[in-house]
């Protein structure tokens, strides 16, 4: 029973995760370690995987191998959050007095010593979810190995993605 559950779910997550792959196109590719973005843009323009973008305004979404202070400053600077406006008479307003407005918390700025490495990330520029991940391990930082495995994150994504309709 348990098994036919999830075979189940694991069918409808497919056709939820080609579409959202499929909107989040223009893509830019934030900066990363040993240039690897460089190598994610080639190998996913050679393949036409996705659309790419050079300027990160014309982006719906960005890979990045961090998710930390530094990228969400930067996500907010390019991409500022629409807030409602806010309304005197609203009654559902949270001020500091509520619950809620005492225990809202800023995130930590403090991050554990070392930096992760082999995780990538495609970030939703409007909505902050991320879209898709995938854990790479440590890659070798020499020229061939970085282009294999940008060629192999481009058929994970391409996989996922099926295709064309």
């Amino acid at each position: 029973m348990t098994r036919v559950v999830l075979t189940a779910l694991a069918l409808l997550a497919v056709p939820l995760g080609q579409a959202q792959l499929r909107d989040a196109q223009p893509v830019y590719f934030w900066p990363m370690q040993h240039a690897f973005d460089q190598y994610l843009a080639e190998a996913v323009n050679g393949a036409d995987a996705l659309s790419v973008t050079v300027d990160p305004k014309r982006a719906s979404s960005m890979m990045t191998e961090r998710i930390d202070a530094t990228f969400l400053a930067a996500l907010e600077e390019l991409f500022p959050e629409q807030k409602p406006a806010k309304d005197e008479d609203d009654k559902d307003v949270k001020s500091k007095e509520s619950i809620e407005g005492r225990f809202q918390l800023a995130r930590p700025k403090n991050r554990p010593q070392g930096r992760p490495q082999g995780t990538l990330f495609l970030v939703d520029v409007k909505t902050r979810r991320v879209i898709w991940s995938t854990y790479m391990g440590e890659v070798d930082p020499e020229p061939k190995a970085l282009h294999k495995e940008a060629e192999r994150v481009v058929e994970d994504i391409t996989a996922l993605m099926g295709p064309a309709t």
